[in-house]
């Protein structure tokens, strides 16, 4: 019985981990955008602040999703699962 050691490259968590950071930007963005650039406009009135986000979590509708980012993460996610196959497949010949 051969044991195998299975583990992740530091590139293959690096990708992982950038995929996945892209893949969560994408869905803030609009949310992001908003919060910065009201913070940006009212610096001065941070009590206002708070009610405002509140009303817009209830209200917010993205308007747009960046499907191009969304698939840069995807893909960097996948390349690291290709690679991580592939080394395993050596390993095991």
């Amino acid at each position: 019985k051969k044991h195998l050691k299975v583990y992740f490259t530091f590139y293959e968590w690096l990708l992982l981990i950038i995929g996945s950071l892209v893949i969560f930007i994408t869905y803030i963005k609009d949310s992001l955008f908003f919060i910065f650039g009201f913070i940006q406009n009212n610096a001065n009135n941070l009590s206002e602040l708070q009610s405002a986000l509140e009303s817009f979590s209830l209200e917010f509708i993205p308007v747009k999703f960046d499907w191009i980012l969304f698939i840069i993460g995807e893909l960097l996610f996948l390349i690291s699962i290709i690679i991580f196959i592939r080394r395993m497949k050596k390993t095991t010949l």
